[in-house]
This record gives C-alpha cells, sequence and structure tokens, in this order.
C-alpha cells in the first residue's frame, strides 16, 4: 500500500506556472544527462535502473503474499 502524503490544507493548489517550467526542466533533464555520457556509462546507468524497478518489483510481491 503506497503511503500518501501530508497535504497542508492551505497549499493544495500548485502553481500552473511553476509546474510547467518544472515539467519542462524534467523533459530536458535525461537526454541531456545521457548526451553527456559515454556509452559505457549509460549502460551501467540503465543496468542500475533495471536492478531497481525489479527489487521494487519483488519487494511488493512479498508484501502481497
Amino acid at each position: 500500500m503506497a503511503t500518501r502524503r501530508k497535504q497542508n490544507k492551505t497549499a493544495t493548489k500548485k502553481n500552473p506556472a511553476a509546474v510547467m517550467l518544472g515539467r519542462l526542466g524534467g523533459l530536458k533533464g535525461g537526454p541531456a544527462r545521457a548526451a553527456n555520457m559515454t556509452p559505457e556509462e549509460r549502460s551501467e546507468s540503465a543496468r542500475k535502473a533495471v536492478a531497481a524497478r525489479w527489487a521494487r518489483a519483488k519487494q511488493s510481491k512479498q508484501r502481497a503474499a
């Protein structure tokens, strides 16, 4: 079961301009980071990402059992 973040009742709305800027930065970040990496570094990064996803999947499967 996912944990819910505590929400401040006065800060429930987000500034749309800030959301847009954050999204733009997020969309640029991954490709820009990959462009500066060597093929070996990209491969290692991908390998770590796969291991993290599988570990999370195994953990959630164990909790369900």
